[in-house]
């Protein structure tokens, strides 16, 4: 089985400022004397460990790491290496019986617990050899991202394994960062563009779960408890809704060989329900908002009704949101270069697989936000009427066109574009059928999409100004 690396804080078990000669860690347990503290072991695991028993104990007999219950009462599985296990898989410090491979020839055990779990400098996994571990969530996915060296994939394979199979979710860690999202929302909300962004999609998609960003409220934040995102990931994490990507230097047979175990044993194969959110068509009639915020500028944010990555006319969208942004787009020369009325202005997008926003943008002076409007529903008017050039339309389509391979230069970029379009079921290799699209997308097409969706009884605007 693959074996469990965890990675702590030093600090969490080891206190420096004790005196190293007194045995204020160790108490005498049967099976081994009481040790001297030559590790700086803290007494009270506790501390920074919900659920750890205190007070640790560090034996003389190397064996009782986690410390073996003769009595069979197991009620104070205290030794250091298991004094915090609250939610791991074997050796809980209230279970009984949970011994493992403690007592391969019957207790007292003849291997402790670093014969298979290395204890090194406190930095184990991937950051010790040099690679990364990430977990990322987004409006339609969440995903683990590990890069390590050819010669380290076993470490990266317990890892992977550790984070599907048994997750510890510690209760400390938990708060500390749910406290550190919190206060980053917070900080964000700081920032007129962001905060901007944030009413909008409230006030956009209303009852549809894009109405809240990936990194979540701050509302919903403060109700969050360790078991619903316990809950959460249980539902998520199952076979049947799990992909596996993998880019770089590595034999074929050989990592199938080892991900086999994993898939077929260690994860959970309970089905998985996809939620059956509805298409969303936009706001059922106009909304215009002014929300005030004490800064000396303003932000204009208009929104649309998009395609979602399903729909044919997804690489229209692309090649509006292109046309509209950059430094070269004419709304960009025309508010900005030629009249001077922002600081920035272009387009975004949030995506789904059926439902999508369309979103125009502009920084601009409290004065000028009213004129940035009519330049922004003038652009938006000039692609209805059909009168996009086809030097626009070569710009947009080389751009587009590079931007994908270019977005593709690491391995760790090009196992999540592969990652993401299986999850999705789109075509894995889907470069020449993308280029061919956007070959298809002329003036008409883009005059078509204007339309249909840049309608003005289905806009959400949000002007985010000063008072007055």
């Amino acid at each position: 089985d693959p074996l469990p690396t965890y990675t702590i804080d030093c600090g969490q078990c080891h206190e420096v400022h004790i005196n190293a000669l007194l045995s204020d860690a160790s108490e005498f347990e049967p099976g081994g004397g009481s040790a001297r503290n030559i590790a700086y072991i803290r007494v009270k695991m506790s501390k920074y460990i919900s659920g750890a028993l205190d007070n640790a104990v560090f034996q003389e007999d190397p064996n009782h790491l986690a410390e073996y219950d003769n009595s069979g009462v197991g009620t104070n599985l205290n030794g250091v290496c298991q004094s915090c296990h609250t939610d791991t898989k074997f050796h809980k410090n209230t279970e009984i019986g949970s011994n493992h491979k403690m007592s391969v020839d019957g207790p007292p055990n003849t291997s402790d617990c670093t014969a298979c779990h290395q204890h090194g400098s406190g930095d184990e996994g991937t950051n010790a050899i040099g690679g990364s571990f990430a977990a990322t969530g987004g409006n339609n996915t969440l995903s683990f991202a590990i890069e390590v060296l050819p010669s380290d994939v076993e470490v990266a394979l317990d890892l992977l394994s550790d984070a599907l199979t048994c997750p510890i979710f510690d209760e400390a860690t938990f708060r500390t960062e749910l406290e550190a999202q919190i206060a980053n929302l917070k900080e964000e909300d700081d920032e007129i563009l962001d905060y901007g962004f944030r009413k909008l999609r409230e006030r956009f998609f209303g009852e549809h779960p894009f109405a809240i960003a990936s990194d979540g409220r701050v509302a919903d934040l403060e109700q969050l408890t360790r078991l619903d995102v316990v809950a959460h990931f249980e539902r998520l994490v199952t076979a049947s809704n799990l992909v596996l990507s993998v880019s770089g230097d590595f034999d074929r047979a050989d990592l199938q060989a080892r991900l086999q175990p994993l898939l077929e044993s260690g994860i959970s194969t309970e089905p998985f329900t996809v939620d059956q959110t509805p298409t969303y068509p936009g706001p059922a009639e106009a909304v215009n908002v002014v929300e005030v915020m004490d800064r000396e500028q303003a932000v204009v944010l208009q929104a649309y009704p998009d395609v979602g990555i399903k729909d044919q006319r997804y690489a229209v969208g692309e090649m509006l949101n292109e046309l509209f942004s950059g430094m070269s787009s004419r709304l960009f020369e025309r508010v900005r270069e030629d009249k001077g009325m922002a600081y920035y202005v272009g387009s975004s997008r949030v995506v789904g697989l059926h439902s999508s926003m369309f979103v125009f943008y502009a920084g601009t002076h409290p004065s000028q936000a009213a004129e940035v409007i009519i330049e922004i529903d003038a652009e938006i008017a000039r692609v209805a009427a059909g009168e996009v050039t086809e030097e626009e339309l070569a710009r947009c389509r080389t751009r587009l066109k590079a931007a994908r391979p270019m977005g593709r230069q690491t391995i760790g970029a090009r196992a999540m574009h592969t990652a993401i379009n299986l999850t999705y079921e789109l075509p894995l290799d889907d470069d020449a059928e993308h280029a061919e699209k956007l070959d298809r997308v002329d003036a008409t097409a883009m005059a078509e999409f204007a339309k249909e969706f840049f309608d003005a009884q289905r806009q959400v605007r949000i002007v985010v100004q000063p008072e007055g």
